[in-house]
């Protein structure tokens, strides 16, 4: 019976991370032609998503905190309001400033969503990462189907049908959300104090991680399509380029997921980010359009090899302290990682040109990797060399 309110658990949290994914990667994906549509200004346009950034970076330690204070299905329900009102204003709201208000409002709806999905989940035995990995299927599908859906739709009805669109699946969620209970895993606990510094030291380590990892994935989303562009690729190839990444590792997440749980979570982290790094660099070394697609291919496999394991070795070094509040720094090292590559990478293209945005950020990802290695790599030479057991360090 337990086993059967965990699937249909699980089923509810699925179809409300693909729902909401689904409709505002839709909007975010055509709000930049929306923006200028009707507002013309392209100063505030760099603050739309400035906004929307900086207030997803500040606000998710706090979301974090709050989850583990006021429980996960609290939390839950408080985002997914702010996502239909926001949906909503969008609609009815015509002054470009009150826009950038709603953009910073989105973006502190969407720091209190992402953790808080992963605190829902449950786990039964040592299935975490088979079980992270086809839930976050949910994610990766709806981000490869969004730009489609939506420009269907505001090719056939217009914009305001798009809102429409954002508001039906914010409702369908929320309505979805009241089926969810806490489950009670997000209360604070007091551990010994050497514990809990080792466990803060591999989430550290993991954050570091992440944080270059964002920074890679930001850099191909904003620079590929310009490195393309030179190369004389279509619009429609390019928007080929940039869906088949993450088409292939949402393909690949069930299978690596199973992975993560037989295997050693360390080397797949290793393995998953070396290679990833390693073909940023390579995709700038080719200029041949299917060669290029072929390292997108495998950049999406191997990200699938990494993200399961990412997950799974965060959760299972918090499990004695607030799943929240360290998912709320997951997010916010991630959303820093995606804010920065930008800017850095744009002052690198301005003085030495569109091959070195991506060399720097596959070094950038190649460094966290070897970080990553050299600091786990010393913990449990330390832990052996103190009489603990090795086995419960390296099988984690």
């Amino acid at each position: 019976m337990q086993n059967n309110k965990q699937k249909q658990r699980f089923l509810i949290l699925f179809a409300i991370n693909f729902i909401i994914t689904l409709a505002f990667a839709a909007n975010d994906s055509l709000f930049p032609i929306f923006y200028n549509k009707y507002y013309s200004q392209s100063a505030t346009l760099g603050f739309a998503f400035a906004f929307y950034s900086a207030s997803k970076i500040i606000f998710s330690p706090l979301a974090g905190s709050t989850i583990d204070r006021y429980g996960t299905k609290t939390v839950l329900i408080a985002s997914i309001l702010l996502f239909t009102a926001v949906s909503c204003m969008f609609s009815l709201v015509h002054d470009a400033k009150a826009i950038l208000i709603l953009r910073a409002v989105q973006g502190v709806s969407c720091a209190m969503f992402r953790p808080v999905m992963y605190c829902l989940l449950e786990f039964s035995g040592k299935k975490k990462g088979n079980i992270l990995g086809i839930f976050d299927i949910s994610f990766y599908s709806a981000i490869a189907a969004a730009p489609f859906a939506g420009s269907i739709i505001v090719e056939s009805f217009g914009f305001s049908y798009l809102f429409i669109f954002t508001m039906f699946c914010c409702c369908i969620c929320l309505f979805f959300a009241f089926f969810i209970e806490n489950n009670g895993r997000n209360k604070p606990s007091y551990i010994d104090k050497k514990c809990n510094i080792s466990q803060k030291t591999d989430i550290n380590i993991m954050m570091f991680y992440i944080f270059c990892r964002a920074w890679g994935i930001s850099t191909v989303t904003v620079f590929l399509p310009i490195y393309l562009l030179e190369l004389s690729v279509s619009i429609k190839g390019i928007g080929v380029a940039l869906s088949l990444s993450a088409l292939l590792t949402a393909m690949f997440l069930p299978f690596t997921g199973r992975l993560a749980d037989r295997f050693h979570k360390e080397i797949l982290i290793y393995c998953g980010g070396l290679v990833v790094s390693s073909l940023l660099i390579v995709t700038v070394m080719l200029d041949n359009y299917t060669y290029i697609l072929t390292a997108l291919l495998f950049s999406g496999i191997f990200s699938a090899v990494s993200q399961p394991a990412c997950l799974a070795f965060l959760l299972e070094h918090s499990e004695n302290s607030g799943y929240g509040s360290v998912l709320g720094k997951f997010n916010m090292f991630m959303g820093l990682g995606f804010a920065c590559s930008p800017v850095f990478s744009s002052l690198i293209l301005k003085y030495t040109g569109i091959k070195s945005v991506f060399i720097f950020s596959g070094l950038v990802g190649i460094t966290s990797v070897i970080v990553f290695c050299l600091k786990r790599s010393n913990k449990v030479s330390t832990q052996t060399d103190s009489g603990w057991s090795t086995g419960s360090i390296t099988r984690i």
